[in-house]
């Protein structure tokens, strides 16, 4: 086979070659094959790795980062729940201590029956509620030579439980939603040992009362109970007029009730009443706890006029 003219000259050329240049020649092209292959494969490889080594680096540098940033979060949420478990443990010591102080008051404020007449109910009809007519009646007086010695001693009432008080009370004071006003009337009634509670609230005016909460009571009643005139003739108008607590004895018909005012300092804005059984209106424990509920109750209420604002507000 013939060869190109340019390729036969080189072989010639070649063959012309010593030993040593063609050893020369060799070595050169070795040269060349190694560089080419160094520049073709060893060079784009070491950019590779110096690539991924900065990545990693930077991959380390972000895990740490992230662990510092967790550590810190972590930190600050066991710092801020012993800041509020510490708030907490405040405020039921001291809601405690004000029940404690409350209940010392009011055994020294609580009006006594008094010799011209006493709070007590009249007997109608046998399904409706002391608190729809608590009413004010003369007291009727033994003669002079009755025995002192009838009446029955009074039973023995439960410990007032301090606890149930600061839970509800700390509950009270979180109250965002009268949603969870029945709920806590619910609770205070299980303190009270009442029956049925009505919330009742004066209108902007403070001229009439309106039960906007009950507990224990049928829709029925609650439509029957309707609102209280300010100058009505029961205990109820009359703990809203004097700002003052009110009692109704139980009877052989009727449970007994206390109505605790809801005063604030610019004056009474409701009253709580509450039907108790075993003659709760004479113990003297339930009657502070009720002062208790009823002062806790007033704040979330406010005054008439910045109710009347709101609502003119909301028109």
């Amino acid at each position: 086979m013939k060869l190109p003219v340019a390729l036969a000259k080189t072989l010639a050329r070649f063959d012309a070659l010593s030993m040593r240049e063609r050893a020369l020649v060799a070595g050169a092209s070795l040269i060349g094959i190694v560089l080419l292959w160094v520049a073709l494969v060893f060079d784009p490889m070491s950019v590779k790795q110096r690539a991924l080594s900065a990545e990693l680096t930077t991959l380390q540098q972000s895990i740490q980062l992230t662990t510092l940033s967790l550590q810190e979060t972590a930190a600050e949420v066991q710092a801020r729940d012993a800041a509020v478990r510490a708030t907490r443990r405040t405020e039921a010591m001291a809601l405690v201590l004000a029940g404690l102080v409350s209940f010392a008051v009011v055994l020294l404020l609580v009006p006594r029956p008094q010799a011209g007449g006493t709070i007590t109910e009249p007997v109608e009809t046998a399904d409706r509620s002391p608190l729809a007519t608590f009413e004010l009646r003369p007291t009727f007086h033994p003669t002079a030579g009755a025995a002192e010695d009838t009446a029955p001693p009074p039973a023995a009432t439960p410990a007032l439980d301090i606890d149930a008080i600061a839970s509800l009370c700390t509950d009270l004071a979180r109250v965002a939603d009268t949603r969870a006003l029945p709920t806590i009337l619910g609770r205070a009634a299980t303190v009270l040992d009442a029956p049925g509670i009505v919330l009742w609230i004066a209108d902007p005016d403070g001229r009439e009362l309106s039960p906007i909460v009950t507990h224990g009571y049928s829709e029925k009643m609650v439509t029957r109970l309707g609102t209280i005139l300010k100058d009505a003739e029961n205990v109820t108008a009359s703990a809203f007029r004097t700002s003052l607590m009110q009692t109704v004895d139980a009877d052989a018909v009727s449970n007994g009730a206390i109505a605790a005012p809801l005063v604030t300092p610019a004056g009474c804005v409701g009253v709580m009443a509450a039907e108790v059984r075993d003659e709760g209106e004479k113990d003297s424990g339930k009657l502070a706890a009720a002062t208790i509920l009823a002062a806790q109750l007033a704040t979330l209420v406010g005054p008439p006029s910045a109710r009347a604002q709101a609502r003119a507000d909301a028109m």
